[in-house]
């Protein structure tokens, strides 16, 4: 089996990740693919799909959804605790020298748009180098392998399609793109399990059929056994899968697929309503019973028809018909359709006011497709992060939890009440209170219990304005009391 081969459900759905891809970049890629997209009219020549092509619009419900849904994740920080060594590390934690924050950024992005990205822990060869973290997208996965390691069904091998800049041997300005193969795999030597790496690059062979002389065939470029603190190898492929509701390679469904599909759907609509407006939107004038041979006829305002015979006749056609009004309908219910697939930030808001449990109900589904997203993002994130702290011989645990608290209406006024007079009553713990409270973002981020015990213990700054003495410089005596000044006979 060559090194090129892809796994059965990389295949399977290649497609809709490049579908998902071209939707969220926009206008451009969607029209650059041509008839996969937008099929021709019956009957139409190039030139007239150019123009059927370019007068149709481009809805951007698919891009914009997957920034907000991200930055519903990313409006608050990661919740990072790592040791101390690894402060340098994380603010140049992927192999572009990305910080934590910003990578779990790109990695939800992924997740949302395709639904699938991967994550790989490296290090350059020096010895004592930092590692990093490279991800990978879904496309460049192309095919993996899962075996029963020490009783655990674990990774064994992992092929990834790389593209490297190469400097061109003869012109020191002109760098060579090489397409390459990056084999992660794990081995049985000795009865103990070891991770190595293999790059794969092509080359040509000569061949001793008619025709072609050569042919193409892929070897093994160069061969490595990664080494961690102590020069160990390791026993497994630091290598992480991250989909919508785990991290195992199994390949899921993208979260915006179904999205995208109507997304393409409003897009063809779209041009299907343009085109018509092109042809319909500008009256077409007509004459009956003039001499072609003889008159030739122009529109202007300075110009008249006239025709020797009685029987002529001219006007002008104007398209009355309801035909395109069903088509913008259908583009309405369509935008409407990926507002309730996700595209909330495309609704438009009632003029009525809503209730803070209709808001909840409403926005459910998407805070449920979230919270699993983050949840697999976050112990994706933590898994790397302690294969880093492994990788260079440190102790100590670590972990990344990403926000999962996407309710943006707070906390109301009866609700803080119900929970003081919990406290006070003793139906409710202080540690209940505070978590409330942190939910409903009336603490600052990473204010923990002891943090608010303190404050309260150090009391309300003092305000020299209504006269309260500042406890940590002593009493402070009673300022004299200003003479009184003697009267004076006013003058009459």
């Amino acid at each position: 089996m060559p090194v090129t081969d892809c796994h059965p459900q990389y295949s399977k759905h290649l497609t809709s990740w490049m579908r998902c891809r071209d939707v969220i970049a926009g206008e451009d890629a969607v029209k650059c693919r041509g008839e996969m997209y937008l099929p021709k009219l019956s009957g139409t020549d190039e030139n007239e799909y150019r123009g059927y092509l370019m007068r149709a619009m481009f809805y951007g419900a698919a891009d914009r959804t997957v920034r907000g849904l991200a930055g519903a994740v990313l409006r608050k920080a990661p919740n990072v605790k790592a040791p101390d060594s690894l402060k340098e590390l994380l603010m140049r934690f992927s192999r572009d020298g990305d910080t934590l924050e910003q990578m779990s950024k790109c990695v939800i992005e992924e997740v949302l748009g395709v639904g699938r990205v991967g994550l790989l822990v490296d290090a350059p060869d020096s010895d004592g180098a930092d590692p990093y973290v490279a991800i990978y997208f879904a496309e460049n996965i192309i095919n993996w392998r899962v075996e029963q390691v020490n009783g655990i069904r674990a990774l064994t091998q992992v092929v990834l399609k790389e593209s490297v800049e190469e400097p061109d041997p003869i012109d020191q300005f002109v760098t060579i793109e090489i397409e390459q193969y990056r084999v992660l795999v794990l081995r049985n030597i000795n009865d103990k399990w070891e991770y190595q790496v293999e790059l794969w690059r092509k080359r040509l062979k000569p061949v001793a059929t008619k025709g072609d002389t050569h042919e193409v065939e892929w070897f093994v470029y160069e061969t490595s056994t990664p080494t961690i603190a102590g020069g160990k190898s390791l026993e497994f492929i630091p290598f992480i899968f991250v989909n919508q509701t785990s991290i195992t390679p199994d390949v899921q469904k993208g979260p915006l697929l179904d999205l995208v599909n109507v997304n393409l759907s409003h897009f063809r609509t779209s041009a299907d309503l343009e085109h018509g407006r092109h042809f319909t939107a500008l009256p077409t004038a007509w004459v009956a019973g003039f001499d072609s041979r003889k008159t030739r006829l122009a529109i202007g305002s300075s110009i008249a028809w006239v025709s020797d015979n009685p029987q002529a006749q001219a006007g002008f056609l104007e398209f009355t018909g309801a035909g395109l009004g069903s088509l913008q309908v259908a583009m309405s219910d369509k935008e409407k359709l990926m507002a309730v697939l996700g595209a909330r930030l495309l609704e438009e808001r009632s003029p009525m006011a809503e209730a803070a449990g209709t808001v909840k109900l409403r926005q459910s589904g998407e805070q449920s497709v979230l919270a699993h997203i983050a949840q697999s993002v976050s112990q994706a994130l933590t898994t790397v992060l302690r294969w880093a702290i492994l990788w260079k011989g440190d102790t100590g645990d670590a972990s990344v939890e990403l926000n999962q608290d996407f309710n943006l209406v707070g906390i109301d006024s009866q609700t803080l009440l119900a929970l003081m007079n919990g406290v006070q009553n003793g139906m409710l713990s202080w540690d209940v209170m505070v978590y409330n409270l942190k939910r409903g973002e009336l603490y600052p981020d990473n204010w923990s219990l002891d943090d608010e015990r303190l404050a309260i213990e150090k009391g309300p700054p003092v305000s020299p304005v209504i006269g309260i003495p500042d406890s940590t410089t002593g009493p402070q005596s009673e300022p004299e009391p200003e003479p009184e000044s003697e009267a004076k006979p006013v003058d009459a």
